[in-house]
């Protein structure tokens, strides 16, 4: 089975001693999520994932957050190159990141919506247990190390 490989962000700010969650609405794949995207060649995860929440957001002031990465892995039908329309093996490598900024502006042609939510509102909305768990991850460390 071939490979995929993509990363992204969890994204997160505080406003009035809550701390919201950036979710986007992929128009594609018609699910809740966190910003992500295919790494190009000679990439890192980090790069890859910072700039593909820089595009689908319009965020420019992420603070990455040291110690935080979740990988998850999942069987997708790909929709790139030779493979596409085949089963592949999909891998997401998420990064934390923090943002004092508000405003979103999403791409229009990938995000169909976006929401800023707390963690309860954004784990019900999310459409996969991995992704859930993720946000759980990202929450705890929130809680415990960004007290």
């Amino acid at each position: 089975m071939n490979k995929e490989f993509s990363a992204g962000s969890v994204v997160f700010r505080k406003e009035n001693g809550r701390t919201l969650f950036l979710l986007v609405y992929s128009k594609r794949n018609k699910n809740w999520g966190f910003p992500k995207g295919h790494l190009e060649e000679g990439e890192t995860e980090i790069d890859a994932g910072l700039r593909e929440t820089r595009e689908e957001t319009g965020l420019r002031e992420l603070e990455l957050k040291d110690g935080f990465k979740e990988e998850i892995t999942y069987v997708a039908v790909s929709n790139r190159g030779a493979s596409k329309g085949q089963k592949i093996e999909k891998r997401v490598t998420y990064f934390l990141c923090g943002t004092s900024e508000k405003d979103i502006n999403t791409d229009d042609y990938e995000i169909g919506g976006h929401e800023w939510l707390d963690f309860t509102e954004a784990e019900k909305r999310l459409s996969f247990i991995s992704t859930k768990e993720v946000l759980r991850k990202a929450n705890d460390y929130v809680i415990i190390v960004q007290k």
